[in-house]
């Protein structure tokens, strides 16, 4: 029978949406993970042969297997434990306490000043160690002066004795450094060393930092900021407060262009400072054979004009045994070379370079002139220019009647005749001065300089540059350091701080009570230091009293001393004071004895990197600062 043909039919769905398609393919994904995650489970819980196992039994087990576990844990830790005591019982302990080392020096010295390294090593272990050797390695500018221990080789290595359980060692090694002025210098110390039953080698190592921190002798240089071509030019080299100069000989060199020659003064050897020339460098001795300040005059000469400005480098250096030349000073005096015929040279105080210079000081100026040409100038006009705020024109003093306006002071040929004419190799001084103002609160924020230049012109020319001018001073205003002495029996309180007689009587002993007082404001002070000359019958009586630093009397100089040292902004003002002595001698009899002649203060102002030196004024028996003596003390010795 003939097979029924079956036609071909479509049923008419609807086509599923995208998120139907995405559910879908969601729905296989968790059921593909299903199956394999209870494929594993099967697994896990299958024994070795493939039978399914008691879940009891399984968590039974598993119970003892971690019980084995922390077993083990405390087993193991136990070991270690028992291990690391037998460690500590047959192996040394940690090195870096079996020996201590220790290095001692000041932190602070002079230039030229002998002090020592101290080296202390001491065994701290209950065991002998053996091989020591030590190695030091001295600061660049160190000279070696002795050891206590020799040395088996050049002064910085030794092998020292084995030291036994619980003993210490010590070596002093003694020198000084040669180096500039708050220079930081190391020295570093390497100890080897063996311990007990082990052949290794150990180490140690120390290093220490020492600090020159003062010369004993300051040092400065006086030069032009400018010089004319082919002209001789001072440049000075001023030496001040010599009384605590330790190098007593040192070498000056100068390091110039070759357009510039240095000519050597000649010294009086009369001098208690000599200075020999040795092939262009200088030696200075007996530094410290001077009891005053005293300055060495160079001139140098700029022979050729390749350039406009030179450069000048001093140095100071010391020789050592093995012919070194340790540097410790160094300055550069920059000058501009000015190419005129007639030569203009400022001068401030007696000096052409930049200085520092107090509130209240008298400035003297000098304007020297000299045409250097070969033909004569005429109708020349010179002027000085001092621009500060802080010049007090009201005391202007003036030579040759110079005229002034707005600061500046102009001489003709009116008030100088030579001045219509100057001939080849005519010269002349023009001279005049002006005190500067005391310093005020209200002065905060000013310009604390004095900037002064002269300049000339011809035939009413009122052209101004460099060709035609002097050299520049700067002149810094220091720090307004004020400083006051009072000598009373009776303080401010009219309460007796003196004993005995007033007025003082022949034999007899008076004390009377000493006050002194600082004030600063305006810039750091380093270096602050009170002297006292103490005159004949007077002596320190103690009962000092101060705010900061040190009073004491210093026998060899008959003086009394106040080291302050630094002066912060943060204080500032700084007192003390302290008792004298007075017995009059038959010879004083119906006299006005001086107590004070006046004490001395110093100290470095750092903003401007120079000294401040003020004195007070003398004070007698009369007391003059004292209200409540002056009503029955004349002051005249009984």
């Amino acid at each position: 029978m003939p097979r029924k043909k079956i036609e071909p039919h479509f049923i008419e769905r609807p086509m599923p949406s995208s998120k139907e398609i995405r559910d879908f393919e969601r729905q296989v994904r968790n059921e593909e993970r299903g199956e394999e995650i209870n494929g594993r489970l099967s697994e896990i819980y299958r024994d070795q042969k493939g039978r399914l196992v008691d879940v009891r039994k399984l968590e039974q087990r598993a119970k003892r297997q971690v019980i084995v576990t922390i077993f083990r844990w405390l087993f193991g830790l136990s070991f270690l434990g028992i291990a690391v005591w037998l460690g500590l019982l047959f192996f040394p302990k940690n090195q870096n306490n079996e020996i201590e080392l220790l290095m001692k020096a000041p932190e602070k010295v002079r230039l030229g000043q002998e002090f020592s390294y101290q080296i202390i090593y001491k065994n701290n272990s209950r065991e002998t160690i053996r091989s020591l050797k030590l190695e030091l390695a001295y600061p660049e500018n160190f000279i070696f002066t002795s050891v206590d221990v020799a040395p088996v080789s050049r002064d910085n290595y030794w092998t020292l004795a084995d030291l036994p359980a619980g003993a210490e060692g010590k070596l002093e090694i003694k020198g000084m450094i040669i180096n500039q002025e708050n220079s930081a210098n190391m020295v570093y110390a390497k100890l080897l060393y063996q311990q007990a039953n082990f052949s290794s080698e150990l180490k140690k190592e120390l290093s220490l930092v020492t600090v020159v921190d003062d010369f004993g002798f300051r040092a400065e240089l006086d030069y032009p900021s400018a010089a004319l071509l082919d002209g001789e030019n001072n440049l000075l080299i001023k030496f001040s407060n010599l009384n605590l100069a330790l190098v007593d000989k040192f070498r000056i060199d100068f390091e110039t262009p070759s357009s510039v020659a240095i000519i050597g003064p000649t010294i009086s050897s009369s001098s208690p400072w000599q200075l020999i020339n040795q092939n262009n460098s200088f030696e200075l001795s007996g530094l410290n054979a001077s009891s005053s300040d005293f300055e060495i005059p160079f001139v140098f000469k700029i022979k050729t004009a390749n350039q406009d400005r030179a450069e000048i480098i001093v140095r100071f250096s010391y020789l050592d045994k093995n012919g070194n030349l340790l540097n410790f000073f160094e300055k550069r005096a920059g000058i501009d070379i000015i190419k005129n015929d007639l030569n203009l040279a400022l001068m401030v105080n007696g000096g052409q370079g930049d200085r520092s210079v107090n509130f209240n000081d008298t400035l003297n100026y000098s304007v020297s002139y000299m045409n250097k040409g070969a033909s004569s100038l005429q109708n020349i006009a010179i002027s000085a220019i001092v621009d500060s705020s802080f010049v007090d024109w009201s005391t202007l003093v003036v030579s040759s009647g110079g005229k002034l306006k707005d600061g500046t002071i102009t001489w003709t040929k009116d008030e100088v005749p030579s001045l219509a004419e100057i001939k080849p190799g005519q010269e002349g001084d023009l001279n005049f001065s002006v005190r500067l103002k005391k310093f005020a609160s209200s002065d905060l924020g000013n310009n604390f300089q004095v900037k002064s230049y002269a300049k000339f012109n011809i035939n009413n020319n009122t052209s101004d540059s460099e060709l035609n001018r002097s050299n520049l001073i700067t002149s810094r205003l220091n720090s307004d350091l004020v400083f006051s002495e009072k000598v009373l029996y009776f303080d401010e309180n009219n309460s007796p701080v003196g004993e005995g007689p007033l007025p003082p009587e022949v034999g007899e002993k008076t004390l009377v009570r000493v006050y002194w007082n600082l004030k600063n404001t305006l810039h750091e002070l380093d270096k602050a230091r009170v002297s006292l000359d103490l005159p004949p019958n007077t002596s320190f009586a103690g009962l000092t009293k101060i705010q900061a630093g040190n009073i004491y009397y210093d026998q060899a100089s008959n003086q009394v001393v106040w080291e302050i040292g630094r002066i912060p902004l943060s204080v500032t003002e700084v007192k003390g004071e302290f008792s004298l002595s007075l017995i009059p001698t038959p010879n004083d009899r119906n006299k006005i004895l001086v107590i004070s002649p006046g004490a001395t203060v110093s100290a470095i102002d750092l903003d401007n990197n120079a000294e401040i030196k003020l004195n007070s004024s003398p004070k007698t028996t009369k007391l003059e600062d004292d209200d409540i003596a002056a009503l029955s003390n004349s002051g005249k010795i009984q």
